[in-house]
C-alpha cells in the first residue's frame, strides 16, 4: 500500500534533504517520508488509483529543467492536468536518472514561481 507515493519519494530531487523544499509549489520540508505522504496522498488524490494516464512531449525549460505534461484519468472517470518538472541526476545513486523536481497541477498558481 502506498507503493506509488514511496517512489514518488525516493525520485524526488530533495527527498530528505533538511532544506524546505517547494517540489509541491509551497515551501515545504520533505526531509521525513512521512511528511511528504502524508501531503503527496492529499495533493495528488487524483492519481491515486487511477485508471489511467496520457504523457505528453517533454519541453526543455530556459532554466535547463524539463516539463513533462500529464493528463489523468481519475479512478471515478474524472480527469486532471499535472505538470512534472523534472532534472537529470548528475551524481548519487540515482545519477543519469530522470527525477521530480517540482510536481504540481497544470493550473497552479505556482507552475510559473518555481
Amino acid at each position: 500500500q502506498n507503493h506509488g507515493v514511496q517512489v514518488a519519494y525516493e525520485f524526488a530531487v530533495e527527498a530528505g534533504w533538511m532544506e524546505r523544499s517547494r517540489y509541491f509549489g509551497y515551501s515545504t520540508d520533505l526531509y521525513h517520508f512521512d511528511h511528504f505522504m502524508g501531503k503527496a496522498l492529499s495533493e495528488f488524490s487524483p492519481m491515486v488509483d487511477m485508471r489511467g494516464y496520457e504523457i505528453r512531449e517533454p519541453r526543455l525549460r530556459e532554466d535547463g529543467r524539463t516539463d513533462v505534461e500529464v493528463r489523468v484519468t481519475g479512478k471515478t472517470g474524472e480527469t486532471s492536468e499535472w505538470t512534472f518538472i523534472m532534472v537529470q541526476r548528475t551524481f548519487g545513486k540515482y545519477k543519469g536518472c530522470w527525477c521530480t523536481h517540482r510536481l504540481l497541477r497544470s493550473d497552479s498558481k505556482w507552475i510559473k514561481e518555481v
